[in-house]
């Protein structure tokens, strides 16, 4: 264990804790993990293949989430869906525009040299969605970065209630679209059209086919993601809606939270800094 220094101001604890980390390695790849995180006994040698095979200086991964509690179940797997569909992952390799980076704290690689290249976590000590920001400027500087999904090497439980979930996504949904308030909100309009609409169609006598086809093509994705991506089946399909409502609830929660310019995590305030 490494004691850690007061914090600094103007850093976030998270990468404040990372820096300090990352001055006691010695080794020639960072790896940083969550804590309470668990892994297959081959993680470690598969990462640092993959970064080897690809001479990567960033490798990361979306780890299977384990979810027990209704709130978990309803909103977790939706934001594994978005990475997931929305953003496939073999682009953050071969296109190197930042807009199309991703990455997931709870396991992401560095190469020991390309780590300092970038600055480590001291070049985004004031982010709360640091991973994803790390990711945008590595490609910003030209180092190979991949994302993967990480089922069956990397599980987490990032949350164990209603409560945790929204806070805890609260504080970086907005982020994940840069804090940029109009594709934020066409995404959540979007999201309620697709989703959520449909069901409000079927009263409707004229229109309930084409509510009936976009009910059943939703509860359709959300298997294909469940089965493929080891998510609870029976809360993706039958409570679709409530949990699109739910995710729905969180990303306003967070754009409000930084419109007002902090959010309130395991009992303090953190302040929203824009990349």
């Amino acid at each position: 264990l490494v004691r850690g220094a007061e914090l600094p101001e103007s850093w976030t604890g998270k990468n404040w804790a990372c820096f300090q980390l990352s001055r006691q390695a010695r080794g020639d790849y960072y790896i940083f993990t969550d804590a309470d995180n668990y892994y297959a006994q081959d993680a470690v040698e598969k990462t640092i293949g993959w970064m080897q095979k690809l001479d990567l200086t960033l490798f990361s991964a979306f780890p299977q989430q384990i979810t027990r509690t209704l709130g978990e179940k309803l909103v977790v797997p939706v934001f594994d869906t978005f990475v997931y569909s929305l953003l496939p992952l073999w682009l953050t390799y071969y296109v190197k525009f930042p807009s199309l980076a991703a990455a997931n704290g709870q396991w992401i690689a560095f190469t020991r040299d390309g780590y300092e290249r970038l600055g480590g976590h001291e070049s985004v000590k004031d982010q709360i969605v640091e991973d994803t920001e790390l990711a945008r400027l590595a490609k910003k500087r030209g180092e190979k970065v991949i994302t993967a999904a990480g089922r069956d090497a990397v599980y987490a439980r990032m949350y164990h209630s209603w409560s945790e979930v929204y806070h805890g996504f609260a504080k970086n949904a907005f982020g994940l679209m840069g804090y940029r308030t109009i594709p934020f909100l066409l995404f959540e309009m979007m999201l309620f059209a697709a989703y959520i609409l449909p069901w409000f169609l079927l009263l409707f006598a004229p229109l309930r086919m084409w509510g009936i086809s976009a009910v059943l093509l939703g509860v359709v994705i959300r298997l294909i993601m469940a089965l493929k991506y080891k998510q609870p089946i029976l809360v993706s399909t039958l409570l679709n809606p409530l949990s699109i409502g739910a995710t729905l609830i969180v990303g306003l929660g967070s754009f409000f939270s930084y419109r007002r310019g902090s959010v309130k995590w395991k009992g303090r305030q953190i302040p929203f800094r824009r990349g």
